[in-house]
């Protein structure tokens, strides 16, 4: 790896507000049981929330066959296809790790009446363990019906490099973006938060040895 990111995508759970207060739904833990005909949209087959979300509903007993069952399905489609889905009726539930306000949920939050389901610990745990996940809380008031803070899983990004890259190359790189961090920030609002130390923080995959040099020059690894 030559840097980390992010870890500020937390997996969103939205439901329409009548559903949710029909079935007394809650949490993902009340969905299973709840006989709840959900139509649930799930991102597309080979994007990693798309898994993490399945696992997610898995630990809770919601599986494509529970889900068929009590009348439902699960629908594939993108941020944005989820964000049309849901305002046109076409679905009741939609998930996705996103950034909180990304402009597809903040779409549905204003031109939708849903509310965010919670998320027991256990899953967190679960799905961290399985996925290399990180924990995030979706503040109160993120979203016009939330009024409690939410934990949740989140996702994060590694800027990762083949073994076979010169270390000088790998350097160049880490160092420019140690250098030039504003710059990088500034491509998007969910970056405000990135800063060296956030890069030279991987447990997934080590460090290219340039990178490495790098940041344990200027002090941010042993």
């Amino acid at each position: 790896a030559i840097g980390y990111m992010y870890n500020w995508a937390p997996m969103h759970f939205f439901v329409e507000r009548g559903i949710a207060e029909e079935y007394g739904l809650e949490s993902i833990a009340d969905i299973a049981e709840s006989g709840a005909p959900l139509r649930i949209g799930i991102n597309r087959s080979g994007n990693i929330t798309s898994n993490v979300a399945l696992a997610m509903l898995e630990e809770v007993g919601v599986t494509e066959d529970v889900i068929s069952q009590n009348g439902g399905q699960f629908v594939r489609a993108g941020a944005n296809e989820q964000a049309d889905l849901i305002q046109d009726g076409r679905l009741d539930m939609i998930t996705n790790g996103i950034f909180i306000n990304h402009s597809s949920f903040r779409a549905v939050d204003q031109n939708s009446d849903v509310v965010l389901l919670s998320v027991p610990q256990e899953v967190i745990d679960a799905t961290n363990a399985e996925f290399g996940t990180g924990t995030m809380v979706i503040p109160a008031g993120s979203y016009s019906n939330q009024t409690a803070d939410v934990t949740s899983v989140a996702l994060g990004a590694l800027l990762v490099a083949t073994a076979e890259m010169p270390d000088e190359v790998a350097s160049s790189i880490t160092s420019s973006l140690v250098q030039n961090i504003d710059e990088v920030r500034g491509v998007h609002s969910s970056m405000a938060a990135l800063n060296p130390e956030l890069l030279a923080t991987t447990s997934v995959l080590e460090f290219h040895p340039g990178a490495a040099a790098v940041y344990r020059n200027a002090g941010l690894i042993n």
